[in-house]
């Protein structure tokens, strides 16, 4: 692309071109106005508007000076063109360009009778080139707001990628707190039983050792599922189906630390997504997890209601929580989960901890 400044002097090598070949016939008054021309055309680069006034004033000085005889605007049409590309210049190229030509109508009038029509027609060039500076004003400015368009949007990409690296950075640690919690804690308690019961009844604690295995065994595949959807970025869930069958063995190790647990189903399961049966998993589990290791309960009750347009979970113990717990990661995780869900999470603590989720069901699920 050309510089600026090598434009500028193309412009004063072509008007003072056309300056000394339009009047040939007066070399002493062409050179001296070529060369003035030619220094306004440079200096307009920085000063448009002193440029403009200082070239038309030589063009009238050596007009009325019967110098040359030439076009009273057309010579300083490249400092019209200059001045007239921004808003103060447009009224300034407007303005000189009017008194030019009112000048040179009472000259021509009063002095050196010629015909109106030439004057028509610089004014009609003047119309042209004070056109075209705008022109290329406008596009100058639409391609500047195109620009600081395209970075605000690539500005809000990044935000809009930030925060989404973000959710999922949120996502993961709630599935990596939701499986290694609930696993560690099935696990500590399996082998505190085998530990207590080793030396009195090796049957019993080979079973612990068992059970603790088996719930090992599921929490790896719960990570391998995870790690696998870190890699292809598709869901992490493990089954979503919630049935009787899937509650019973997910609240199997709180049975074998030793919590009576009973479990209610209402409803059709099968209205669930998945999404909504991820998330009634993962309330089940944090509950049942708080419950063995915080509350001292010896009792847990879990209820599912499934309602063709909400599912309500409820996980309720006799623990001895006085007050409703402050919430920590697992609960939180819990409340953002089902909250993202559009539903509402709440928890208290009336002779036992208390949980409830009541989260809705799109209605082309239902």
């Amino acid at each position: 692309m050309t510089s600026p400044r090598w434009s500028a002097v193309a412009a004063a090598a072509a008007t003072a071109l056309a300056v000394l070949t339009a009047g040939a016939s007066d070399l002493i008054g062409a050179a001296p106005l070529a060369a003035a021309l030619a220094a306004c055309a440079i200096a307009a680069r920085r000063w448009p508007v002193a440029a403009l006034l200082t070239g038309a004033a030589c063009v009238v000085a050596v007009r009325t000076a019967g110098l040359v005889e030439i076009g009273w605007l057309w010579p300083a049409a490249f400092l019209f063109y200059t001045a007239a590309g921004t808003r103060r210049g447009l009224i300034w190229a407007t303005g000189t360009g009017a008194f030019v030509l009112l000048f040179a109508a009472n000259w021509h009038a009063t002095v050196a009778p010629a015909p109106l029509t030439v004057l028509g027609l610089e004014a009609l060039g003047l119309l042209a080139v004070v056109s075209l500076a705008q022109a290329a004003r406008n596009r100058a400015l639409w391609r500047d707001e195109q620009e600081k368009r395209l970075e605000r949007l690539a500005e809000e990409r990044r935000l809009a990628n930030r925060n989404r690296a973000v959710e999922e950075r949120l996502h993961i640690a709630r599935e990596l707190h939701d499986v290694i919690g609930h696993t560690l804690t099935a696990v500590g308690v399996q082998l505190r039983v085998a530990a207590e019961v080793l030396a009195d009844s090796p049957e019993e604690a080979a079973e612990a050792l068992a059970a603790a295995r088996r719930v090992r065994a599921e929490a790896f595949g719960d990570l391998r599922a995870l790690v696998t959807a870190l890699r292809t970025g598709e869901d992490a869930a493990t089954d979503p189906r919630v049935d009787a069958g899937v509650l019973d063995r997910l609240t199997a190790p709180a049975r074998e630390a030793g919590l009576a647990v009973t479990v209610t189903v209402e409803g059709d399961t099968g209205l669930l997504p998945s999404a909504v049966g991820l998330a009634v998993h993962r309330v089940v589990a944090e509950s049942l997890t708080n419950a063995v290791r915080h509350s001292g309960a010896s009792r847990v009750a879990v209820r599912l209601d499934c309602a063709p347009a909400r599912a309500v979970v409820e996980v309720a113990d006799d623990g001895g929580i006085a007050a409703p717990p402050a919430f920590g990661n697992g609960l939180s995780g819990l409340r953002e989960r089902v909250t993202a869900l559009g539903g509402r999470l709440t928890v208290t603590a009336e002779a036992g901890l208390h949980l409830r989720a009541e989260i809705p069901v799109p209605r082309s699920a239902a």
